[in-house]
């Protein structure tokens, strides 16, 4: 399949790949699939002629493209009609209808991650600080107020390694699905839990399922990969330990999504470690690429960067292999929520407005956790009452904006939101930034959007041309882009439990043994 190319004309997107075309309207995108059977349509209209007469089906294609917003070249193109979008949602109201917030249960951690992003002077990870009861609950409630009464609330235990704070998270489920829930009766709060997994306290496994607490673990590939990249403090395997501890939640039937961090440790080989991910029973794989600065502002060495061409191609391999559905391969999963009339992203999360604050033990609130005691990402604290200071949160707003000079040209404007906004803060934004680390940080969010959005958008156009060409006529609709399937995919074949855990055993001892 050729690469996808991508043409702008005034507000009009034209993506092309392999005869077929995608076409929708920049600024409030609605996307129309056109197969190459009918694309000389789509250029006449574009082109507001058409030579040698009317062709059958011209009136009904030409009605189809204007409800969706899309105009001849020398016609202002317009908007679809859609919802208000979620750029300005959270501004016209008072609360926020969801957010989620992480708990920092512990400061400290047991593994030592070539690529942490809990700073050491930032996360006061040297004086391994445990939240308190207290200091939790009074954030829970104070976050709980921000948002609607029927509004949705996750809790997100974090850290360092939340399992070494266990008997907290454990009191506070107990405690929001006891007298919290009293007085938030239509909340809806839902538990969730980060963590590294080499730790499993004996009554884990009760608690998940008691209060529906579920997991998302990290495992970077296989062993020879995942012993560098995440070991033990003071060195050791820790890959033997969490591959057991999944096995544990799985023969329980408790689901584990499971994440890697890409680097240049495996950014050639994600395919192998997504086949891993399955292989050791996870539910779900996802691949979140290095951001380049921890929360002390430290950027990382340039080696460890994964190369973002790379990082698109292994992407697009995975994607395509159907290994996963959609819904079960993270960051597609997230992507192909954004296929909706009207919807725009004017940022890349949802940080600038509140909506992922993080408690630290010692009761203060920041935006994101790539954030934690940077003062200009302070947005409460617990002991002021003052969560969320709006004045942060604008700011913030006013940075990421996708009308910045570095995303204003882009057709995924308003599709991507500018990616993640961690390395815009701690990188772009700095004047003292290697050039480098610049460009890495612009290139691999861009990588992200150009080729899981192009993946989307072509795959489901194919896979409904027939339903689609059955709507062009007025008042038809393109199909929603949902969940799809792979029928040219042959996903690799499961590898046994016993040669995971052989393999995992050899790559221990040869590294005890380089020891």
């Amino acid at each position: 399949m050729s690469d996808m190319k991508i043409l702008r004309q005034g507000d009009l997107a034209i993506l092309q790949e392999s005869g077929d075309t995608v076409c929708f309207h920049v600024k409030s995108p609605d996307p129309v699939f056109v197969p190459a059977s009918m694309r000389s349509l789509l250029d006449e209209f574009l082109a507001d002629k058409s030579v040698g007469g009317r062709k059958d089906g011209q009136d009904a294609f030409e009605t189809f493209c204007r409800e969706h917003g899309i105009r001849p070249n020398r016609k202002k193109a317009e908007p679809s009609v859609g919802g208000s979008g979620c750029c300005s949602c959270d501004r016209q109201k008072q609360q926020r209808t969801a957010a989620s917030i992480y708990l920092l249960l512990s400061h400290g951690c047991n593994q030592a991650c070539i690529y942490c992003l809990n700073g050491r002077e930032t996360y006061g990870v040297a004086d391994c600080a445990m939240m308190t009861e207290e200091t939790a609950r009074k954030a829970l409630r104070q976050v709980a107020a921000s948002i609607t009464p029927d509004g949705e609330l996750e809790v997100v235990f974090f850290g360092g390694e939340p399992l070494l704070n266990w008997p907290l998270a454990k009191n506070l489920m107990d405690w929001v699905d006891g007298e919290m829930r009293q007085d938030f009766p239509l909340l809806k709060i839902r538990f969730h839990l980060t963590t590294n997994l080499t730790l499993f306290p004996e009554d884990l496994i009760d608690y998940a399922k008691r209060h529906s607490l579920t997991f998302l673990v990290d495992v970077d590939g296989p062993p020879e990969i995942h012993h560098v990249t995440r070991p033990y403090k003071g060195g050791g395997a820790s890959l033997v330990d969490t591959v057991r501890h999944i096995g544990f939640l799985r023969a329980a039937d408790i689901p584990v999504a499971l994440r890697a961090t890409v680097t240049s440790y495996n950014v050639e080989r994600l395919l192998e470690v997504s086949c891993f991910h399955r292989d050791c029973g996870g539910t779900s794989s996802a691949f979140a690429p290095l951001n380049a600065v921890d929360s002390d502002g430290t950027i990382m060495p340039r080696a460890l960067c994964p190369d973002p061409r790379t990082y698109a191609a292994g992407l697009k391999e995975v994607y395509r292999s159907g290994i996963w559905p959609i819904d079960q391969l993270f960051p597609f999963n997230e992507y192909a929520k954004r296929f909706q009339p009207g919807h725009r992203m004017n940022h890349g999360c949802g940080a600038p407005y509140g909506n992922t604050p993080v408690v630290t033990a010692d009761g203060k609130m920041f935006t994101c956790i790539y954030m934690v005691n940077n003062s200009h990402f302070e947005a409460g604290s617990i002991d002021a009452g003052d969560y969320p200071r709006e004045a942060v949160l604008t700011w913030m707003r006013e940075v990421t904006d996708t009308n910045r000079r570095e995303c204003r040209h882009c057709v995924f404007q308003y599709l991507c939101g500018g990616g993640c906004p961690v390395g815009l803060f701690g990188i772009q934004r700095r004047p003292d930034s290697a050039a480098w680390a610049k460009r890495y940080t612009r290139e691999i969010s861009c990588a992200i959007s150009h080729t899981v959005l192009g993946e989307l958008l072509f795959d489901r156009g194919r896979a409904t041309t027939a339903v689609l060409e059955r709507q062009l006529r007025p008042g038809g609709a393109l199909p929603e882009l949902t969940c799809i399937e792979h029928p040219d995919a042959v996903a690799a074949p499961m590898i046994s439990q016993e040669a995971i855990w052989q393999r995992i055993e050899q790559e221990a001892i040869r590294g005890t043994t380089k020891n």
